[in-house]
């Protein structure tokens, strides 16, 4: 019978366990599916990840002596404790949502994210290839067959409208497809798009798997320039030139192949046009075709302009006082803020005149996380935000030094893709308080890229060789 027990807990430790993060990401994907968003088996799948993270929970507090020091844990214990104040300085306005709002938190903070550190220090012995490299071939495959479905429900023309608010197919001159919002599909496609260039620049895959890294980056880009996401068109440009930078400074490159890179990834960005232009003239043959032959339905075009739904979210005056509202919140609630669950209900009361409880569509996120946190956790969350982003750059900067090549481009895959979904961030409410796709990348590749920048110091190497040589050997020092 001793038996049972030791096979169950090899299982969770080596597979199920390990396996986690794969999991909640997998939740977070159908929970922003248009197709399983809001079904009752998500009820049962949420138990079962419940499940599985209580008992990765207990074989991760077994193996916390090894896996530590865990950088930034203090932190995120500080922010947890700020937002369970502020759930009870508002408990007025509801405290169920806050207490979900709580689960995802410290899922993604206590579990998810240290997954990198146990990966790096306890696991590597462990058979079978790394979470990482199964998480990262999820992110691909999951924003891949999104984006298929995206194009099928475009091409077929199917479009139609669940309970409530999920869109599916083509909405207000934006293609949603099988995404409940566009904006975070955008997002994440753009990860996809950065984790596939730093695969493609890694020159340690076959020829024919490159040539499937290049139509997936094409079929990526495509769904961001037919969701017609604004934010993430702004934050994707900015990440490519940080990849961009980073690809000419690891390894020198010659003037030719710079300059080819440089006109590349720009006629990468510059293509949107051309792409949305060429898009609404066939729908306008179409249109007219359709009307010479007796009427019909109507396509509809790539234009924002005209979206009933989006008009007044435009970067420049929307989304402003949206975000105004979110730190006048903070200016009337400037401890603990109102939580995030109760922003809505609380401006429903004590501010009604605001734009976003007068929005058509009364508004519960500042779509900004900073914003986000200033309304939710006050002054408190926004200094621990601010001394956790400070902490963590100082760990990079030290510890960037100490990788090798090979590792910083490691380092560089998930540090590029974290910080593609901080600036989708910007334009969106996530990273914090729900359980999107992106918000389980985010905190996944952020603890790959922390534990990557602190573990490697304590051996203190200084060339590829050096950490080749001294690899078994820091392994022997923190096993002890």
């Amino acid at each position: 019978m001793s038996k049972i027990p030791s096979a169950l807990k090899d299982y969770f430790r080596t597979w199920s366990g390990r396996m986690f993060p794969v999991w909640y990401l997998l939740l977070g994907a159908l929970s922003f599916n248009s197709f399983t968003a809001g079904r009752p088996y998500m009820s049962v799948f949420i138990a079962l990840i419940l499940a599985l993270a209580a008992v990765r929970g207990c074989f991760m507090a077994a193996g916390f002596k090894k896996a530590r020091p865990i950088a930034l844990l203090p932190c995120f214990a500080a922010f947890i404790l700020s937002y369970a104040l502020s759930t009870i300085a508002s408990r007025a306005y509801g405290i169920s949502e806050n207490l979900q709002a709580l689960v995802w938190l410290f899922l993604c903070l206590f579990i998810v994210y240290p997954a990198g550190f146990y990966e790096l220090r306890t696991e590597g012995s462990h058979a079978g290839p790394p979470v990482s490299r199964i998480f990262t071939a999820v992110l691909l495959f999951y924003s891949a067959f999104q984006a298929a479905a995206g194009f099928i429900l475009l091409i077929t023309g199917h479009n139609s409208l669940r309970p409530v608010n999920i869109y599916l197919g083509f909405w207000y001159g934006r293609l949603w497809g099988a995404y409940t919002d566009p904006n975070y599909g955008a997002v994440l496609s753009a990860v996809s798009i950065i984790v596939s260039l730093m695969c493609l620049t890694g020159g340690r895959i076959s020829k024919k798997l490159r040539w499937i890294f290049i139509a997936h980056i094409i079929f990526q880009y495509a769904y961001i320039v037919f969701s017609y996401s604004r934010g993430a068109m702004i934050i994707f440009a900015f990440m490519l030139l940080l990849f961009y930078l980073y690809w000419c400074i690891s390894v020198r490159r010659g003037a030719a192949k710079s300059i080819g890179m440089a006109v590349l990834l720009i006629s990468l960005v510059l293509s949107a046009y051309p792409i949305k232009n060429g898009y609404n003239a066939i729908v306008d043959i179409i249109n007219q075709v359709s009307e010479e032959n007796g009427g019909g339905e109507v396509a509809e075009e790539l234009d924002r302009e005209e979206a009933s739904i989006e008009s007044e979210f435009t970067l420049s005056d929307g989304r402003v006082a949206i975000w105004k509202n979110g730190f006048d919140i903070m200016k009337k609630n400037p401890v603990f803020g109102v939580s995030f669950r109760n922003m809505l209900p609380y401006m429903q009361d004590k501010m009604p005149d605001c734009y976003m409880a007068t929005h058509d569509e009364p508004l519960a996120a500042c779509h900004n996380m900073v914003a986000d946190i200033a309304a939710s956790q006050g002054v408190t969350g926004v200094i621990i935000l601010a001394a956790t982003v400070a902490l963590a750059a100082v760990k990079s900067v030290k510890g960037w030094k100490y990788l090798s090549r090979r590792e910083k481009d490691e380092a560089m895959l998930f540090g590029l893709a974290a910080a593609t979904t901080v600036g989708g961030a910007m334009f969106i409410s996530d990273v914090f308080y729900i359980n999107s796709p992106t918000t389980v990348v985010f905190w996944f590749c952020f603890g790959q890229w922390m534990a990557r920048v602190s573990i490697r110091r304590a051996c203190d190497p200084v060339s590829d060789k050096q950490i080749d040589d001294k690899a078994a050997d820091c392994g022997k020092q923190i096993e002890q």
